[in-house]
C-alpha cells in the first residue's frame, strides 16, 4: 500500500502539471488567435482612416462630393491635370479599399457588420463613417470578446475547443493518463468514494488537487494502519482463553509506571514472537 500511495501521488503531480501547462497553453493560443484577428482589422481600418485624412486635407469636399456634375467635372480635369488625375484615381480606392477591409473582417467573421455596396450615393463619406461603424464594432467586440475566451478555458477539454486549434492530440494523451489513474485507484479500492466522470480539465485539476490530499492523508497514517493491522491479525489468531487474557491485561489502569512497562512490554513482545506462555507468566509475575 505505502508504494501504491508513493507511486499514485506521483502519477498524480505529473498529471497535474500536464494539465496545468495545457490550459495555459490554451489560454495563450486564444489571446494570440483573438488578438491577431483584432489587430488585422483594426490594421485595415487604420490604413483607410489615414489614406482619407491625407487626401480630405489634400482635395477638401471634393474628394467627398459625388453628384453627376462634380463626377463629370473630375473626369474631365483628369484628362489635363495630374491633381484632378490623382483626385479621381484615389476617389476609386477610397470605395474599392472598403473591400480589402471586408475580406479581412469575414475571414473569421466574428461579428456582423452591414457594408455599403455599389458607389451610387451622392457622398463617399458614407464610406468613410460606414468604416467608423466597423471600427466601433471592432472595438465592442475585442472588450466583449473576454468572456468568449472564459468559456472556452471553463470549458477546455479535447471534446470542447475552439475550431482552430490544433494540438489536440497532446490533449487527449493527458486525459488517458488521467483516466489511467482513476482506474487503478478504482480497482485497488484505495479510496472508498465515487469519482466525477468529467471531460473538463479544470474539474480534473480540481479532482486531482482533492485525491493528492488524500494520498498525503493515507501515507501519514500508514504507520498507525500497519501498527493497527498487526496488532488486529495477532489478536484474531488467539484462542478464546488467549484472548480472555488480552481483554484483562488491557484493562488494567495504567497508573503503576511498572506495571505500564512490563505490559507494554511483555504484551507487544508475545504477539511478535508467538512465546504466549512466557508472557503470560511474566505477567502473573508482576
Amino acid at each position: 500500500m505505502e508504494e501504491l500511495s508513493k507511486e499514485t501521488a506521483k502519477q498524480l503531480e505529473e498529471v497535474k502539471g500536464e494539465l496545468q501547462k495545457e490550459i495555459t497553453e490554451y489560454q495563450k493560443w486564444l489571446d494570440s488567435h483573438f488578438g491577431q484577428y483584432y489587430f488585422a482589422v483594426k490594421q485595415q481600418i487604420t490604413n483607410y482612416k489615414d489614406f482619407v485624412v491625407s487626401n480630405h486635407e489634400q482635395f477638401g469636399e471634393l474628394f467627398f462630393k459625388n453628384d453627376g456634375f462634380t463626377k463629370f467635372r473630375i473626369k474631365t480635369l483628369s484628362i489635363f491635370s495630374k491633381r484632378y488625375k490623382m483626385l479621381k484615381g484615389n476617389r476609386i480606392i477610397l470605395v474599392n479599399q472598403v473591400a480589402k477591409i471586408k475580406q479581412v473582417h469575414q475571414t473569421l467573421k466574428y461579428f456582423e457588420h452591414s457594408y455599403i455596396e455599389g458607389n451610387h450615393t451622392p457622398t463617399l463619406k458614407v464610406f468613410v463613417d460606414n468604416i467608423d461603424k466597423l471600427s466601433d464594432r471592432t472595438e465592442d467586440w475585442f472588450k466583449n470578446n473576454e468572456k468568449v475566451k472564459q468559456h472556452y478555458l471553463q470549458n477546455f477539454s479535447s471534446d470542447y475547443l475552439h475550431p482552430l486549434f490544433t494540438d489536440k492530440v497532446s490533449l487527449q494523451n493527458t486525459e488517458r493518463k488521467f483516466e489511467q489513474i482513476i482506474s487503478n485507484l478504482d480497482q485497488e479500492k484505495l479510496l472508498k468514494r465515487n469519482f466525477s466522470d468529467t471531460a473538463n480539465h479544470n474539474q480534473k485539476i480540481s479532482e486531482t488537487e482533492i485525491l493528492q490530499t488524500e494520498m498525503k492523508t493515507i501515507y501519514a497514517n500508514l504507520e498507525d494502519f500497519r501498527e493497527y493491522f498487526d496488532w488486529r491479525k495477532f489478536y484474531i489468531e488467539l484462542t478464546p482463553l488467549q484472548r480472555t487474557v488480552v481483554t484483562h491485561i488491557a484493562a488494567i489502569p495504567c497508573l503503576n509506571v511498572k506495571i505500564s512497562f512490563f505490559f507494554r512490554r511483555y504484551l507487544v513482545g508475545w504477539y511478535r514472537s508467538k512465546s504466549y506462555s512466557s508472557c503470560i507468566k511474566a505477567f502473573f509475575i508482576l
